[in-house]
């Protein structure tokens, strides 16, 4: 019976996914798509507001946050333990686990852990590779390291991502989402060039 339960779950996540985005919402923050070249570099990085990023405050949300959900939810953590993460937390001098996705696609982090971050890619991603990824796959492996190499440079640029906080005839007026958002919001990064089926895939084998 419960094997029967488990195959059916993922007749409807494969087959009718909408089921499980009803009444989801993003987790608050910045979600941002990262698009890389076949060298490694961003193509698209801050991009446009819209379509290759957005910011939810709770309020609206946006067209592309909605598309954006499924993508966070293939990256989340499975039960409510901390040490379900892929983050070792064995990194000197910080605290455990200060990322929170569970993806070797995503990279998922609180506001107030900025600092901290640059220092956790290395076993973060490591860790994520191991766990999810196939002994063999040397390709996808490799993908995900230029990923991990791209976030690394991208860091610093998180402030470039800015709304508009007044817009007249005369002029407009920009703030940095990051420097305005809550120290409790997120950070996400998530990989374009991977297709969403390889999400559900590395999710499934976490």
């Amino acid at each position: 019976m419960i094997q029967e339960i488990i195959n059916y779950t993922k007749y409807l996540k494969e087959n009718s996914p909408m089921v499980f985005e009803e009444g989801l919402e993003p987790s608050k923050g910045l979600h941002i798509f990262v698009e890389l070249d076949e060298e490694g570099n961003a193509i698209n990085f801050p991009g446009e507001k819209g379509v290759d990023w957005d910011y939810y405050d709770g309020k609206e949300i946006s067209p592309f946050l909605k598309s954006i959900i499924p993508y966070e939810q293939e990256s989340k953590r499975i039960g409510t333990r901390m040490d379900k993460v892929l983050d070792t937390g064995k990194v000197e001098g910080s605290k455990k686990f200060q990322i929170f996705s569970c993806s070797p696609y995503v990279l998922s982090f609180k506001k107030q852990s900025f600092e901290l971050i640059e220092s956790r890619l290395k076993p973060f991603f490591e860790n994520a590779i191991k766990i999810c990824l196939k002994e063999d796959d040397s390709i996808t492996e490799q993908k995900v390291i230029a990923f991990k190499n791209a976030i690394s440079l991208l860091l610093n640029k998180i402030g470039a991502f800015k709304i508009r906080t007044i817009s007249t005839d005369l002029f407009t007026e920009e703030e940095s989402v990051f420097e305005s958002m809550k120290s409790d919001f997120f950070i996400h990064l998530y990989y374009k060039n991977i297709p969403f089926s390889e999400y559900v895939i590395a999710h499934q084998t976490y």
